[in-house]
Formats: C-alpha cells, structure tokens, sequence
C-alpha cells in the first residue's frame, strides 16, 4: 500500500511520471499480508485504478476495504480482479466467502473454492472453507471426505 500511496502523492504533486512507476511497482508487488483498512485507501487505490485500469491487485484491495459493510461493491470489485488475474487464488476465496456469506449462494461459493484449491492447493484454509460451505450445501459426508482425502 505505501507504493500505491507513493504514486497517489506523486501524482497529486504533478509529476505523473514518478506516479506511474510507483503504481507499477505496487501493482507487482506481492498481495501477501497486504490487507488495506483505511478509508483513505478507496481515493487512493481508485486513482490507481485510472492511471491503469488493467490493475488487479488495486480492484483486490479494494474489495478487501468494502468487504465488511458493503459486499456487493466487494464482490464487484473482486469478479474484475479475477477477469484480470484468474490466476490469482485469493481472489478465487475471497469471492467464495462472498457469495456464501451475502449472497447464501453455496454453489457459487463451491465452483469459486474449486478454483482455488485448483491454483493453491497448498492452502489448509481452502480446505477448511470448502468443506465448511460443502456441509452447509448438504454435500454428502462421503463426498467431503473423498475431497479432503485426495
């Protein structure tokens, strides 16, 4: 977030340059860890956005700011990340999460946790949340433990 918030202010001062080469280096940069919380995030991560409107990670953070109280701006913003990025397995989560917990949509949900287990299946997490959604859909025990087992 301080590159985006760099190449906010260098833009701000007039040099559109410098703005541009941070918000590349933002956009680049690992997701890891990086969880913005600040209002003053939106005007940021938005100026970003129309400095290159093919950024994924700025439409990722910004569904991660409006998650809380406005999910269907979160899930707005993270279906254009995931057309950006499909690659990009957080995304593919977060969007699960979203579609079970405001939209009751488990199908959704599951079809969005495959695609996450498909690109990290390393995560426990994904494991975790796919099997809690799957027993919420009434997937059968069987099914669950096949899926868990494999």
């Amino acid at each position: 977030m301080i590159a985006y918030y760099l190449g906010y202010l260098w833009e701000r001062r007039g040099d559109g340059e410098k703005a541009r080469t941070w918000y590349k280096r933002a956009k680049e940069m690992s997701p890891h860890l990086c969880f913005p919380f600040r209002l003053e995030s939106v005007r940021v991560l938005k100026a970003a956005l129309k400095a290159d409107p093919s950024d994924a990670r700025a439409h990722y953070y910004l569904g991660n700011l409006f998650c809380d109280r406005q999910s269907e701006r979160a899930i707005s913003e993270w279906e254009k990340a995931r057309a950006l990025e499909p690659d990009f397995a957080v995304v593919h989560r977060n969007l699960a999460f979203a579609y079970y917990h405001a939209r009751k949509d488990a199908p959704a949900a599951l079809a969005s946790l495959d695609r996450a287990l498909a690109l990290n299946p390393g995560d426990p997490r994904f494991y975790f949340e796919w099997d809690v959604v799957a027993e919420a859909a009434r997937v059968p025990a069987s099914e669950r433990l096949k899926r868990l087992d494999a």
